[in-house]
């Protein structure tokens, strides 16, 4: 059986801030997936998956675990909606003061 090869990016990057910072950023499994995340976006992350059900049985069975796996990968989800929401209104922001003050055609 051969081993599961992934590609690693050539200039990774936080996956919810963007940073690039090599000593900050670390490969985590979240809801079944592995993503890059800095230490703050982490413990933000973190935080969230705080707030989730604690286990029912020890250990979990299988349909517990895909029910956290889900939950975990939701807030993930919601944290890159929040931040990609957040990246584009700073665009729209920076063009908005760099355009001439005219009014856009319709």
């Amino acid at each position: 059986m051969s081993k599961r090869r992934t590609a690693k990016p050539r200039h990774p990057a936080c996956l919810m801030c963007g940073a690039t910072d090599p000593r900050e950023l670390a490969a985590h499994h979240i809801g079944g997936a592995t993503v890059i995340l800095c230490r703050k976006c982490f413990r933000r992350l973190a935080l969230a998956l705080r707030v989730n059900p604690s286990p029912i049985w020890i250990p979990p069975d299988e349909i517990e675990v895909i029910g956290h796996a889900l939950l975990a990968e939701a807030d993930l989800l919601a944290m890159l909606a929040q931040s990609r929401w957040q990246f584009g209104q700073m665009l729209i922001d920076r063009v908005r003061r760099e355009a001439p003050n005219e009014e856009p055609d319709d």
